[in-house]
């Protein structure tokens, strides 16, 4: 029996897929090269393609029949991964994106950005509330990012989810997007990764796609971190710096700082998932278990390890200032960002 059939069975088969925190039922069955596949709003069918599982091909058929998808996605690899474990009831909102939320939100950065032009150099909390703001607006950038390339490589349910749309809402996680990088902030000054997109891997073309949706995410944070050390290298030509420009020094070293985090070859790091698909598959199951446990003890190293996070800053504070950003503008923002601190 070739690979396309080797899960075939005769019979009509049950069949679910979840998307938005929905779940849509319907049943399959392969008939010779065909799957058939039906639910409450009709039928599809469609042969399957030289590599292609049976199963899903009817997750994608069954997505289009309720409408979730364009189109079944293009033939996958013969070593194309099994679909993902489902995202938490957290990540996967109910409520329609809404682009006015990511609007605010910029509007709200623009201005805390006045603020901290116009106003006389104090510490306050309007340096911290802008970094923060403007963190939380590269973090949508880098989740659209994976989201995109994810999508144009054969992942249509991503539009369905809305991590397309401008609503950082429907890239948050409780404990990855606000918990974790929050403390991290605060207590040590550290950019920590935030933010989820729950791609289907197993949907996507081949794994030089799945590399590459991984790998999108931390090119955004350096398109992010270039625009900043631009902006802040065409202000010291025109103008003396305040505490804006402080505040942006600030936010492109978390930018540095986040980028470098993320290209770690670490389980639940970009780095490794640029890495995942060329491993072999029976190392998944584990990888899965311990994905988030080794944020946990990377958080650990940076906070109870000496050493660890000085050389994490050296990194990032290296990368910074040779992109043009100056140091001293990266130390008073610093001191303006952890205003409790007197």
């Amino acid at each position: 029996m070739d690979a396309a059939n080797a899960d075939g069975r005769a019979g009509w088969r049950p069949l679910a897929i979840q998307v938005g925190g929905r779940t849509y039922e319907g049943a399959f069955q392969t008939v010779a090269d065909e799957v058939q596949v039906v639910g409450k709003p009709g039928s599809r069918q469609a042969r399957l393609g030289p590599w292609e599982s049976p199963r899903g091909l009817a997750e994608r058929l069954l997505a289009d029949l309720h409408g979730l998808s364009e189109a079944p996605a293009a033939p996958r690899e013969p070593d194309a991964p099994d679909a993902p474990p489902e995202p938490p009831a957290s990540a996967t909102p109910t409520a329609p994106p809404d682009n006015r939320v990511g609007l605010a939100l910029l509007a709200g950065f623009l201005a805390l950005g006045a603020v901290l032009h116009l106003a006389a150099p104090a510490r306050t909390p309007a340096t911290f509330a802008f970094v923060v703001a403007g963190w939380l607006l590269a973090v949508m950038a880098h989740e659209f990012a994976h989201a995109l390339v994810a999508y144009l490589g054969g992942d249509r349910t991503v539009r369905a989810k809305g991590y397309l749309a401008f609503d950082p809402r429907r890239y948050a996680d409780l404990g990855t997007s606000l918990v974790l990088p929050m403390l991290a902030l605060a207590l040590g000054g550290i950019g920590f990764p935030g933010g989820a997109v729950w791609v289907r891997t197993d949907l996507m073309r081949n794994r030089a796609w799945r590399s590459a949706s991984a790998l999108a995410g931390p090119a955004a944070t350096l398109v992010v971190l270039l625009a900043l050390a631009l902006v802040l290298a065409l202000w010291s030509r025109m103008a003396p710096p305040d505490m804006l420009f402080s505040a942006l020094a600030m936010l492109a070293f978390l930018q540095a700082m986040a980028l470098v985090l993320n290209l770690l070859p670490i389980p639940g790091l970009d780095g490794f998932n640029v890495l995942r698909p060329f491993l072999p598959r029976r190392w998944t199951a584990g990888l899965r278990r311990f994905e988030g446990l080794s944020m946990l003890v990377l958080l650990g190293l940076l906070f109870f390890v000496p050493g660890v996070s000085e050389g994490l800053f050296k990194v990032a504070a290296g990368l910074a200032t040779t992109l043009g950003v100056p140091r001293a503008a990266i130390g008073d923002g610093w001191a303006d960002f952890h205003f409790w601190q007197g």
